[in-house]
């Protein structure tokens, strides 16, 4: 379910399935338009999150399963980017074992920036600069935002939703680099 609510734009997923049911591992949202060399900004906050849930930014998304990723677990204070081609992961960058001093923990908001330039990604969040690596498989693409459940990488990528998601985007700022 996607909405626009007291100034936020908010993602969620469904409240219960069926039993043994799967659910796609994350729902998004795609912003209009075709962006080179671009900064996607945006303040994200997760609703009583899950050890196992994730906001993100995509950009340079070619399709449903070819895209570039910047995705922060807040409960666990997690990142990673990645790099996703025809449903395959490549993980580029993470935070490694420890947590990031730079992600704001549990339910707070943090403000996530992905920079797609060139062949360069880059990841800031609260300021921070957190990741900067080298990946010229896409030139261009479309952005997205986005949540979802389960390791980020895991197989299978349908999992049982454990807990409901709720996330809420505000204050996004796509700047031309």
């Amino acid at each position: 379910m996607r909405e626009y609510s007291q100034g936020e734009y908010v993602l969620r997923s469904p409240t219960t399935l069926p039993a043994n049911s799967p659910f796609e591992s994350h729902t998004r949202s795609a912003l209009p338009g075709l962006y080179e060399n671009i900064s996607l900004a945006v303040d994200a906050r997760l609703v009583d999150p899950g050890p196992e849930q994730w906001v993100k930014l995509a950009c340079r998304v070619q399709d449903e399963s070819s895209y570039d990723v910047l995705a922060v677990n807040p409960n666990v204070g997690a990142l990673s980017i990645a790099r996703r081609i025809y449903g395959t992961w490549m993980p580029l960058a993470n935070s490694g074992a420890e947590p990031s001093p730079a992600i704001h923990r549990g339910d707070q908001p943090n403000h996530l920036e992905l920079t797609c330039r060139g062949a360069q990604l880059e990841a800031s969040i609260n300021g921070v600069p957190v990741a900067s690596v080298g990946d010229g498989t896409f030139r261009d693409g479309r952005l997205s935002i986005g949540a979802g459940h389960t390791a980020f990488f895991a197989l299978p990528y349908n999992a049982p939703l454990v807990h409901p998601i709720e996330a809420h985007f505000s204050g996004l700022v796509v700047t031309q680099r």
